[in-house]
């Protein structure tokens, strides 16, 4: 069970359960520290992956504090399946902190391994690229297109839907998710690089991004994230604001849990129902909590979810 990140600089991968992760992540003006912040969470049984990327406004400190927040809020929620009341909260934790009238874009994603499926939600964020290893083509995610659930009624038209984090604390947030093949890739990244200068004065946008991923040759999310930045820099694209990769790919790893692994979870849960701490509390629903007895009842999560507030 872990929640790793922040808002420094960092190149570094790990292999998890069904899915390996890289993240390569670049403050502006080599500052100590930026406004991009970034969180990969594993829970207690290595079958929910969590992964965040928020650009927040601000460098320094401000964003220091902010970032110390959401990892509070990431490891709150890290053995719940749903992500609706997650990007609810911080959305909340956020509107309702002192930030001078600053905002942040946040994706959050949840990878759910004994299905390959990713979930996710976009508060004002940058879709990230999809690549299909089956077809060997990149396209824009849009996960929300095709699978999100609508708001009932005339609630779509009341309600502000998917804002950036600290506009609106009554905003609700739609989930969408896709199913991701073995050696399929999924970048997630911050503004900068679709808002990258090339030499005439215009923006690099989605589809240049698309163009440049195509010098991408290889599953491996390191190798990825080192040549689509090679191929921005070799067509001029100048970057000038914080920069953060998030590249993911499913493995084909299962979770093995040992009954001492079991045990050490049950522990956990009960220590949790005992204490003052809530953070570690798994949902109650039948592929969290059952499917943590019955493997087969892993496959019953539905993602098709309603907005949530």
């Amino acid at each position: 069970m872990e929640v790793w990140g922040g808002n420094r600089a960092v190149e570094n991968g790990v292999t998890m359960p069904g899915l390996d992760v890289y993240v390569h992540a670049r403050p502006a003006e080599d500052d100590d520290a930026g406004g991009d912040v970034h969180y990969i969470s594993s829970c207690a049984t290595g079958r929910i992956i969590r992964l965040m990327l928020a650009d927040v406004a601000g460098h320094g400190q401000a964003a220091a504090q902010t970032a110390d927040s959401l990892r509070t809020l990431m490891r709150r929620f890290i053995n719940r399946l749903d992500q609706g009341e997650a990007v609810a909260s911080m959305n909340r934790a956020f509107a309702r902190a002192d930030h001078d009238g600053r905002f942040a874009t946040a994706l959050l994603g949840t990878f759910w391994t004994p299905t390959g499926e990713l979930c996710l939600c976009n508060a004002g964020h940058p879709r990230p690229l999809l690549y299909r290893h089956a077809r060997k083509s990149w396209s824009i995610l849009d996960a929300l297109a095709n699978e999100a659930s609508p708001l009932p009624g005339k609630q779509a038209e009341l309600d502000p839907v998917d804002l950036p984090l600290g506009i609106e604390d009554a905003a609700r947030y739609r989930q969408g998710s896709i199913r991701l093949a073995r050696n399929d890739l999924v970048i997630l990244y911050t503004d900068s690089l679709t808002e990258a200068r090339l030499p005439d004065g215009s923006m690099l946008g989605e589809k240049g991004l698309i163009e440049a991923a195509a010098a991408i040759s290889s599953p491996d999310p390191r190798h990825a994230a080192a040549s689509l930045l090679q191929r921005i820099d070799s067509l001029g694209a100048h970057v000038s604001d914080d920069l953060t990769l998030i590249v993911l790919s499913p493995n084909g790893l299962a979770p093995r849990l040992t009954l001492a692994d079991r045990a050490r979870v049950l522990a956990r849960i009960v220590g949790s129902l005992v204490g003052s701490d809530r953070a570690f509390l798994p949902e109650t629903s039948k592929p969290v909590f059952g499917g943590f007895f019955l493997s087969a009842l892993n496959r019953s999560w539905n993602p098709s979810r309603s907005v949530r507030k």
